[in-house]
């Protein structure tokens, strides 16, 4: 996916064989394809383009938080997604480097997908929200400051699915 590219199209296919999420830029060209793994002894999905596999976003078993790790198209870790455990109103995420430095908070309303991801500065970095026109699950990506865009499209992937409840519940 292209790195100049600021604002995405996340549409899940509702009527798919396997969890199927295309990424779009904004005047609707397909940019890339999330797709879950068949086989896999975890909830699993792959992030591919036209040059292959980009990423891969993974439920993470026996951990404390909920939570899903990000690999690269070579299988290194490049970030956890965490999920809050003690939020009374609402949830919150935070992302993590694989050293485990915090580098992004998740919040606000994840049942409607209308929430934003800040730095650790509480600068607004990227927005999500519903496209209310589509008729299938569809949200927009708009990134308005310093953040991958992949890591940014795999957080909403993974936060779709856990709130969806089609990752295998876990006590982390």
């Amino acid at each position: 996916m292209e790195s100049e590219q600021r604002e995405f199209i996340i549409e899940q296919k509702l009527a798919a064989l396997q969890d199927t999420y295309i990424i779009k830029d904004k005047l609707g060209n397909q940019l890339g394809i999330v797709k879950k793994k068949f086989i896999s002894t975890t909830s699993a999905f792959t992030v591919e383009d036209n040059t292959g596999i980009l990423a891969e976003i993974r439920a993470q078993f026996l951990t404390l938080h909920d939570t899903f790790r990000i690999l690269d198209g070579e299988g290194k870790l490049v970030a956890k997604i965490n999920k809050k455990i003690f939020k009374i109103f609402s949830s919150a995420f935070w992302i993590e480097d694989s050293k485990k430095n915090k580098l992004y908070w998740i919040e606000g309303n994840f049942s409607k997908h209308g929430y934003v991801f800040k730095n650790m500065n509480k600068n607004v970095v990227a927005i999500v929200h519903k496209k209310w026109t589509a008729l299938r699950d569809s949200y927009c990506l708009e990134i308005t400051g310093e953040i991958d865009p992949l890591l940014a499209i795999c957080s909403c992937v993974a936060i779709d699915q856990k709130l969806e409840g089609l990752l295998v519940r876990q006590r982390f």
